[in-house]
C-alpha cells in the first residue's frame, strides 16, 4: 500500500465528509492520489509565506466544489514551485489576490468555472429516467457543444421525455439554447431505445465540430470574471492576472489553440477592467498544466517587462492584442 505522508498530514483532524476522504472511500483512485501528494511535497519543500492557511482551509472542506476550487490554486502553487518563482499566498481579509509573487511586482487571482452542458443534460436525464418504466437507452445527438443549459430547460427537457415514454414515443426534440448573433439554436434529438442501460449517451452532428457559439459563450464568461465586483477589487489592489481554471469547462476548449486563445483574451481586455491581464489554465493535477495568456491595454511598461520575465521562467508565451 502506497504511503503518502504529505496528504495524511493535510488531512490530519479532517473529518468523514472531507471530498477526498470521500474519493478514498470509493477507492480505484491511487493515481490521482499520488499526484496530489507529489502536489503537495512540492508545496511542503518551497514553503511559501502563508501556507499553514492553505492546510487549515484543506483540513476544513467539507464540499467537493470548494475543493475543486482551493485545487485550483495549489495546482498554480505547484506549477510556480517547479519553476522556481518565488511566491506567498495573499493575506486573507484584505483584497490581495491569490499570489503575490515578490521578484516580478505583480499578483494573480485564480478563479475557477466549471460549465458543460452536455453533461448536465445527460445528468438530468439519468435522475429523471432512473426508476421509470418502461426503461430505456436514452441516445442524445445534438447540433452544437452547449456550454450551459437553463436548470429550467433541463428540466422541460426531461419532463417532455419521460412523457414521451411514457406514451410509447420513442422520438423527441428540443431546443437546449436559443439561437444568438445570427447562430442558429442548438438543438437535441433524443431517441429512447428499449433496454436497460438507463445512462443516455451524448454524440454530436458534424455541425458541433463548427463551435462558434461555444467560444463566444466562453467569452462571455471570461468576461463576467472580469467584471465580477469582488475580483476587480482584487485586481485594483496591485498589477494583477485573472487566471481562470478552464479544466471542467466545455471540452471544445482544448480545441482552440492556445495562441489562438491567447489573442482572444488580449482583445476582450478593455482600460475599464483592473486585470493588466487574463488567462485560461487547463490540466490536471500531476502534470504541467498549459495556459494562453493574453495583455491588456492597461499594463504599464514596467508590467510588460515584468510579465515577459515571468513567463521566460514559466515558460509561456504572451501575446499582445496587435
Amino acid at each position: 500500500m502506497a504511503t503518502r505522508p504529505n496528504l495524511d498530514s493535510w488531512l490530519d483532524g479532517a473529518g468523514a465528509e472531507h471530498p477526498v476522504r470521500v474519493e478514498m472511500a470509493f477507492g480505484g483512485i491511487d493515481d490521482l492520489l499520488d499526484d496530489l501528494e507529489q502536489l503537495l511535497a512540492t508545496l511542503e519543500e518551497a514553503a511559501p509565506s502563508r501556507l499553514q492557511g492553505k492546510r487549515r482551509d484543506f483540513r476544513s472542506l467539507t464540499d467537493r466544489e470548494r475543493w475543486f476550487d482551493l485545487r485550483s490554486e495549489l495546482l498554480l502553487a505547484w506549477w510556480l514551485s517547479l519553476q522556481g518563482v518565488a511566491y506567498e499566498f495573499g493575506s486573507p481579509g484584505t483584497s490581495q489576490p491569490d499570489f503575490v509573487l515578490p521578484d516580478f511586482g505583480f499578483g494573480i487571482e485564480v478563479t475557477r468555472r466549471a460549465r458543460d452542458g452536455s453533461e448536465a443534460l445527460r445528468m438530468s436525464l439519468f435522475r429523471r429516467l432512473k426508476g421509470v418504466r418502461p426503461r430505456s437507452r436514452p441516445v442524445v445527438t445534438l447540433s452544437a457543444q452547449p456550454l450551459a443549459i437553463r436548470e429550467g430547460v433541463l428540466k422541460q427537457i426531461s419532463d417532455e421525455t419521460v412523457a414521451a415514454l411514457t406514451r410509447g414515443d420513442h422520438h423527441l426534440d428540443a431546443v437546449v439554447r436559443p439561437a444568438r448573433d445570427g447562430h442558429p439554436a442548438t438543438t437535441a434529438a433524443i431517441d429512447l431505445f428499449r433496454g436497460d442501460g438507463e445512462w443516455p449517451r451524448v454524440r454530436y452532428l458534424e455541425s458541433a465540430a463548427l463551435l462558434t457559439v461555444t467560444m463566444l459563450d466562453v467569452e462571455d464568461l471570461i468576461l463576467s470574471c472580469l467584471e465580477d465586483k469582488r475580483k476587480a477589487k482584487q485586481g485594483a489592489s496591485m498589477p494583477c492576472l485573472l487566471v481562470i481554471d478552464a479544466s471542467r469547462l466545455v471540452d471544445a476548449v482544448w480545441l482552440r489553440p492556445k495562441d489562438a486563445w491567447a489573442k482572444r483574451l488580449a482583445h476582450l481586455l478593455t482600460d475599464e477592467h483592473t486585470f493588466i491581464g487574463v488567462a485560461l489554465l487547463y490540466g490536471r493535477v500531476g502534470a504541467l498544466p498549459h495556459l494562453a495568456l493574453g495583455i491588456g491595454p492597461q499594463a504599464s511598461a514596467d508590467d510588460l517587462t515584468a510579465i515577459a520575465r515571468w513567463s521566460e521562467q514559466m515558460g509561456i508565451e504572451i501575446v499582445n492584442d496587435e
